[in-house]
């Protein structure tokens, strides 16, 4: 019931819609042009994917307008700080045990499991940055940049620190744009405390994504029903999926 949405931030778009607006449509060559042959059963099924493509276009036109109404300014100061870690360190075990409690449906996060994850060079480029007051974490995000491409890979905060959740997506957005990326994607369930904060910070939504979350093979249907309940509470991100 509470389906995985993908969100999306563009970091450029008008230089995005320039592009898309200086674009020619090559001259077809004749000798590649349609046979007379062709049914008309054909013609309307391209004519029925030209008008679901417009369609597609204009809701995600439309959302990304709303998303720039929803967007507001980031705060002018913070009282934590935001830094990038190496590696997870044993004691910040605690904290990530409370964050993911909030959770009823959450992959766990074990140390070994994060610096595997992240912090192993063979796993790839991602940035791990860490925020904490006086000392004490209170959440983390994970950046993936590659070939001009980024992405908000995992993203965990403390309960009821939606404002922690909000600085570091912003802390995102600018590691995206001082790479050059045109955009910037992440994942989460369409019911999820983090989405005002997407949407505070310019994310929109592009749909749903196919797939399932939970295998269901050799589990009682019954020991799955709670899954039916649009408020269960699921913390599902890029990372916990094989896209990244």
């Amino acid at each position: 019931a509470n389906e995985t949405h993908d969100y999306v931030r563009l970091l450029h778009p008008f230089d995005k819609a320039r592009s898309l607006l200086s674009r020619t449509r090559p001259a077809q060559d004749p000798s590649t042009a349609a046979s007379l042959s062709n049914t008309l059963s054909v013609i309307r099924e391209r004519e029925r994917g030209r008008t679901d493509r417009a369609r597609r276009l204009v809701a995600r036109s439309t959302r990304f307008a709303a998303s720039l109404l929803t967007r507001r300014p980031a705060p002018r100061s913070r009282p934590w700080t935001i830094s990038t870690i190496t590696q997870f360190e044993d004691d910040h075990q605690q904290f990530i045990n409370d964050a993911i409690s909030q959770f009823e449906v959450v992959a766990e996060r074990p140390i070994p499991y994060l610096n595997w994850r992240y912090c192993d060079e063979r796993a790839g480029p991602f940035t791990v940055r860490l925020a904490q007051q006086d000392g004490k974490p209170l959440g983390y995000a994970v950046t993936r940049l590659l070939d001009g491409r980024a992405f908000l890979a995992d993203i965990l905060v403390l309960p009821r620190q939606l404002a922690v959740a909000e600085s570091l997506i912003r802390d995102s957005v600018d590691l995206a744009r001082n790479d050059g990326a045109a955009s910037i994607r992440t994942r989460l369930p369409k019911r999820h405390p983090y989405r005002r904060a997407l949407a505070r910070t310019g994310f929109f939504d592009v749909g749903h994504v196919a797939g399932e979350l939970i295998d269901p093979r050799d589990t009682d249907p019954a020991d799955l029903a709670f899954l039916d309940d649009e408020a269960t509470s699921i913390h599902h991100v890029l990372a916990d999926s094989d896209y990244l």
